[in-house]
């Protein structure tokens, strides 16, 4: 295996470049059957997000006026609006009169060939091992919810490009100590919360790692000053005032919020009236859930170590399956590969980490502090001990900003702590399971309910509400 490895390295010195550039074009193959092919009413909310991108397209603001309000898209006052608003501005770019649900999917589509590229810089300044950086990526682009998502119209996509370029960026500055690193990966923070509002948790994270960061740096630097290091240039000057007025809009958005409803993001009732609020399809049964767990009494519900035990396995399911307004799960007998791999990486990540490894210590560490903010403060608290519903918005891609890290320490792990012979036996066996687990398998399974049938299937309007 070492010989393949060198016959590599000596006629094709960039073979990982080639091999990268041979994914994506897959990856990209795939993002476009998906949106030539797949009806909207699939994808989660996506019809809702086109109707919206259209609204914004009719108005400059950033913020609709009141009589716009959205209940039944279920958008109000102090939601996060620059996703939209910036949909509603591109939508301006569509000359040649393409349906918007496909203009704004081939947007989509270009985000998450963003993504992929910045994901795969990341992976290669994580680690100098090429292997890794190269299954970081196949398995990236065929966890099956990630790839379907990925072609839609869907905040999330814009979520997790900012996500991961701030990933990179601060890494980057980490590394470097060059300071327009900071500053740029503090812009691109401050975009993302004003994208959606479980953005959040990562700008503590990426702080709490700046500030870890910052100590362990200043304690051993002896020759200079750590912020002469910091090397901040008057032409830098710009992002900071970029970064102030962004420090703005977010202040102006959550403190807002939390001054007039004592929430970040205000439930609808406390926006609209509860008719309004009942125009969305959903909400009644919200409610209904609401008022039910309210009569049952606290001994009933789960322990958080015990439903810690279905989040695991929801996560995975719906993670490795599809799940949107149609879903395809897959058996635990088709899991097994899947959790096979899982349970290796788990032991050979207990038994190899090390803490002076510095970043896979901090990828570690903003992994496990992301997850406990879902698994917590928003799958248990705010939903299932409000809903007394185990399965209440239990979805695999809640953990998409995060998830290049896990994808990161998923091939890290897996491929730098088994015997060299079987490294390369081991990157093919798990890409087989990946690329056979994605496209093939939802080709396999999905009926023509999935697919788009006439045009009529891709025309979406506003709404009367």
């Amino acid at each position: 295996m070492k010989n393949i490895k060198n016959f590599f390295e000596q006629r094709l010195p960039h073979w990982d470049i080639v091999l990268f550039c041979i994914i994506l074009f897959y990856f990209t193959l795939r993002l476009c059957f998906f949106a030539a092919s797949i009806v909207p009413t699939i994808p989660p909310d996506e019809t809702d997000r086109v109707q919206l991108s259209l609204i914004y397209s009719q108005h400059q603001r950033f913020i609709l006026p009141e009589s716009l309000q959205a209940p039944h898209l279920y958008f109000f006052m102090g939601m996060p609006y620059l996703y939209f608003w910036i949909m509603g501005k591109l939508l301006l770019l569509n000359i040649f009169s393409v349906p918007t649900l496909i203009f704004l999917r081939i947007i989509h589509i270009f985000m998450s060939i963003a993504t992929v590229i910045i994901s795969f810089k990341l992976f290669r300044l994580l680690t100098h091992d090429k292997l890794t950086s190269l299954l970081g990526i196949v398995v990236l682009t065929n966890i099956p919810m990630y790839s379907f998502l990925a072609a839609f119209v869907s905040y999330d996509n814009l979520t997790n490009l900012l996500s991961v370029s701030s990933l990179y960026l601060l890494f980057s500055f980490f590394k470097t100590r060059r300071g327009n690193y900071l500053l740029q990966a503090t812009i691109t923070s401050l975009l993302g919360s004003l994208i959606k509002y479980s953005f959040l948790p990562l700008l503590l994270i990426f702080s709490a790692l700046y500030v870890i960061d910052f100590i362990k740096t200043y304690k051993k630097n002896t020759h200079a000053s750590f912020l002469s290091r910091l090397k901040l240039r008057p032409k830098q000057i710009p992002a900071i005032i970029v970064i102030f007025v962004l420090i703005c809009l977010n202040a102006n958005l959550y403190l807002t919020n939390l001054i007039r409803y004592r929430n970040v993001i205000p439930d609808c009732e406390q926006v609209l009236s509860l008719d309004q609020c009942m125009e969305k399809p959903n909400f009644k049964a919200i409610k209904d859930l609401e008022n039910y767990a309210k009569t049952i009494p606290k001994k009933f519900f789960l322990a958080p170590y015990d439903y810690f035990f279905y989040w695991r396995m929801a996560i995975v399911k719906t993670t490795l399956g599809i799940f949107g307004h149609k879903v395809m799960f897959r058996s635990s007998r088709e899991l097994l590969s899947y959790n096979i791999l899982l349970i290796l990486f788990l032991i050979l990540l207990i038994r190899n980490f090390r803490i002076k490894n510095t970043f896979v210590t901090y990828c570690a560490l903003s992994v496990l502090a992301y997850l406990w903010v879902v698994f917590y403060h928003l799958n248990y608290k705010t939903h299932y001990l409000n809903s007394f519903f185990i399965e209440a918005s239990l979805q695999g891609r809640y953990i998409f900003p995060i998830i290049y890290l896990i994808v990161f320490l998923f091939s890290y792990f897996l491929l730098n702590f088994v015997p060299k012979k079987i490294k390369i036996i081991l990157f093919i066996i798990i890409c087989y399971i990946f690329i056979l687990g994605d496209l093939p398998y939802f080709l396999k399974h999905a009926d023509k309910s999935w697919y788009i049938q006439n045009s009529e299937d891709v025309q979406i309007e506003i709404p009367r509400s």
